[in-house]
């Protein structure tokens, strides 16, 4: 079996694994995460301040993955 036989195998692995929740990943709409994202920009705009802190301390929590992970 070639790499691509392999993978469409562990594919269908997966898809067996979550047959049960599966009709849930059907009814995702990905138009909603556009919506989403507007949704978040709209607030950002209305509450700067609050998403400038927002935007710092998961900036600073980035910063500290390396060290920590070290």
């Amino acid at each position: 079996m070639d790499g691509a036989g392999k993978a469409w195998a562990v594919g269908e692995e997966a898809v067996a694994a979550v047959a049960p929740e599966g009709g849930l990943f059907a009814r995702l709409d990905p138009v909603s995460f556009g919506s989403s994202l507007l949704a978040v920009a709209a607030r950002t705009a209305l509450h700067p301040y609050a998403a400038s802190g927002a935007f710092w301390q998961f900036a600073a929590t980035l910063a500290r993955i390396g060290p920590e992970a070290a």
